[in-house]
This record gives structure tokens, C-alpha cells and sequence, in this order.
């Protein structure tokens, strides 16, 4: 479809070309994700706002992080130049082309009533236990049961969140703008945060998860930080990034990695060979993942031990991927070997073991340890949570 668009939004003119390429021959609506390329030319009102701001505010087409990811494409063009930040700030009578996909309504996310463990709490963060097994946002198909949904209710949210979203997958909002970001905070509230929440990497992605900073898997347990404004979301964010935040994990492992203690830095990417797991891959593809670990306790005569991996860098899976790769895979980890049985144990043990791992339904790694410092008062503050009973 070609579709002119005059549309008048709070008093600001817009002049939009959209085009929307559906699959050849069928119902454009089922097309999934569609495609959208807008140029809008900058009215008096809108002179001096961010470039961003502009194109998210514009009904119905872009999110603001889709936005952000359409800059890093090269894909956003201010008067025929790609532009090389989001918060670039327009004139009146600039031309703003952008090419990214369409904003899809997937419904709705309630706030529930599910009891938090939480370590430390203020008006920028909140310092919180996720328990094993429960996930750390909705995404399509698990709406409830999250910690996103048990801290919306925390924080004293009671309407339901209508959710817009992309097809793509959701990144967090850069950080090298750190400062223009910060600056224009105010322009931020335009974006109907949620109460108490940050909404950066928010309600406009496939992917709900407002006010998460970093994530755990589904079976990890463990301590993390969440943010409730976008200011403290940045900052905490950048930390992460520039990897001035510590965090580490304890594993229950097969065997006992040797040496006792050590350095591991490999590249992690996707498995040629199953595409839902990690793997270390060649020099020159995935991305740098760096691990150090050391042996806390040997267990049962050296068929088991629990070992500390600190984290200095934060790569899907880095701590999984890399027990497997010392060749002492994560008890209870069927994607990453820790459901098989190490080959030097004999008949009784493997006996012993089996009937263990019956009652193991997760891979046994816990969030330990983490430090940040704080997005307001630049105090350094360290948390530690003990590993959960079945560990």
C-alpha cells in the first residue's frame, strides 16, 4: 500500500508518506512484521525537540527504542543524511525520513499480587530476589507469573498496561548518549511511564519488560536491580555496558574444574548446530565473553563442587557456555551437558546420581553477588544473596 497521511496530533501538523509492504497477493494485515518508511517534514512547534521524540510521537507508527535501533541501522535521515544519534535535535522545516517496522498492539499486561524478596529499595532502584522459575518479563504467549508483573503491583500500578510492540527483538536504549538522554528527561514522561517503573525498554516491544536493567534466565535464582525512573535506568545501564558493575554466580558443576581457579575469554555466538543455545565460537564471530572463576568447595570426593564465576562481561548464557567449556557443565543444565553424567563415575554412583537429578528441575546457578553504584548519590553499594534450599 502507498498511503499519503495529513494527520493533526495536539496541534502538530505532520506531512507522512507511509508505505506498508504486506505479503504479495494476501491480506496486508497478516504481514508480520510490517515495514514502514515515513518522512515528515519538522513544523514551528516542533523546532528544537529531539528527533526521536518527533518520529515516536508520530500516531501509531514508531516506538521510540525502534527509533534508536533504526539510527544504529542507518536507517533514519535528517535532510538526506543518515544521522548518528537518536537525540539530535531538529529544525523547523528539516525532513526526517525513517524505515523501521510498525508498532503492533499485543494487549495487555496486569499488575499481581506476587510476594517479592527485596534486599533494598528507594525512589530510583529496587534491589530484589528472583526466585527460580519464575520469568523476568512477559513476552508473547506468557503474559502473567513475571517479575514485571509483581513489581507493577509493588509499585502500586492497578490499571491494565496496553501494550504496543514491534517484531523485533528489544535491546536497551543506548548508553554512549548517556548525557543527551539525561538532559531531556523531562521529554521522557510524554512516554506514559508506568507508576514507580522506568519505561525505557518498556511497553513498545514484543518484549515487556519496564524497569529491567539486566536479566536472569527463567531457572537461575538470585539478586538483581531494577529501575523506577528512566534517569536511574540510564545510569545503571551504562554501568552494565562499561562493566563497572560486579556480579557474580555460584554453580553446582560436575567434577572439579583444574586449575582451582582461573580466566576464561572466548567469543560467544549462537550454535551452528541448535539455534536456541550459545556456544564458543571462532576469533572473529559472536562477541567477547570474559569469566573468571575459582573453586569455593569440593564436593563428594571430587564428583561435584561448587565454583564462583564472576561475570566481566554479560553475554547470554556466558556463565552456562562457559562451565561447559571447562568440560564441568552446570548440574541439572539439559541445554548445556548438565543432565549427562560424567563417564568416570562408576555403576553405584551414576545410580546415586540419577536418582539426584529426578529431583533437579533447573540448572543449578544462583545470582550471588552484586555491586553497582547508585544512579543518584554515587554511593558504591554491594549486595549478596545465599543460594536457595534446593541448591
Amino acid at each position: 500500500w502507498n498511503i499519503g497521511v495529513d494527520c493533526l496530533q495536539e496541534g502538530q501538523e505532520y506531512m507522512a508518506m507511509a508505505t506498508m509492504s504486506g505479503r504479495p497477493g494476501g491480506n496486508p494485515t497478516a504481514a508480520s512484521p510490517s515495514e514502514i518508511s515515513t518522512t515528515l517534514v519538522v513544523a514551528l512547534q516542533d523546532a528544537g525537540k529531539r528527533l526521536d521524540v518527533i518520529l515516536a510521537n508520530h500516531p501509531g507508527i514508531f516506538s521510540r527504542s525502534n527509533v534508536q535501533r533504526a539510527v544504529k541501522d542507518g536507517r533514519v535521515l535528517l535532510n538526506g543524511v543518515a544521522v548518528t544519534r537518536a537525540s539530535v535535535k531538529v529544525n523547523v522545516g528539516d525532513e526526517i525520513q525513517c524505515h523501521g517496522p510498525e508498532r503492533e498492539d499485543l494487549g495487555t499486561i496486569e499488575a499481581e499480587d506476587i510476594d517479592l524478596n527485596i534486599y533494598y529499595e528507594d525512589g530510583d532502584c529496587i534491589v530484589v530476589e528472583k526466585p527460580a522459575g519464575m520469568v523476568v518479563h512477559p513476552a508473547k504467549g506468557n503474559r502473567s507469573g513475571t517479575l514485571v508483573n509483581a513489581l507493577l503491583h509493588h509499585v502500586g500500578y492497578q490499571d491494565p498496561v496496553t501494550v504496543q510492540s514491534s517484531e523485533t527483538e528489544g535491546g536497551t536504549f543506548d548508553t554512549e548518549d548517556l548525557e543527551a538522554e539525561l538532559e531531556n528527561d523531562e521529554e521522557d514522561e510524554a512516554f506514559g511511564h508506568p507508576a514507580g517503573l522506568s519505561q525505557m525498554d518498556g511497553f513498545d516491544q514484543q518484549i515487556v519488560r519496564p524497569g529491567i536493567v539486566h536479566r536472569l534466565d527463567k531457572g537461575t535464582s538470585g539478586v538483581m536491580v531494577v529501575a523506577k525512573n528512566d534517569a536511574a535506568h540510564l545510569r545503571l545501564a551504562a554501568q552494565f555496558a562499561d562493566r563497572t558493575s560486579d556480579r557474580s554466580y555460584l554453580a553446582l558443576c560436575w567434577g572439579v574444574p583444574s586449575p582451582p581457579q582461573g580466566r576464561l575469554a572466548t567469543n560467544i555466538g549462537r550454535d551452528i548446530r541448535n539455534r536456541l543455545k550459545m556456544a564458543v565460537v571462532s576469533e572473529g564471530k559472536g562477541k567477547n565473553a570474559v569469566s573468571t572463576y575459582r573453586v569455593v568447595e569440593v564436593l563428594d570426593g571430587g564428583r561435584s563442587s561448587l565454583v564462583q564465576f564472576k561475570l566481566h562481561t554479560g553475554r547470554t548464557h556466558q556463565v552456562r557456555v562457559h562451565a561447559e567449556y571447562l568440560g564441568h557443565p552446570i548440574m541439572g543444565d539439559d541445554t548445556y551437558g548438565g543432565t549427562t553424567l560424567p563417564q568416570s563415575f562408576g555403576l553405584e554412583t551414576k545410580r546415586h546420581y540419577k536418582l539426584l537429578l529426578q529431583g533437579i528441575h533447573r540448572p543449578m546457578l544462583h545470582a550471588y553477588t552484586l555491586g553497582f553504584t547508585h544512579p543518584t548519590s554515587g554511593e558504591r553499594l554491594e549486595f549478596r544473596s545465599d543460594p536457595p534450599e534446593d541448591m
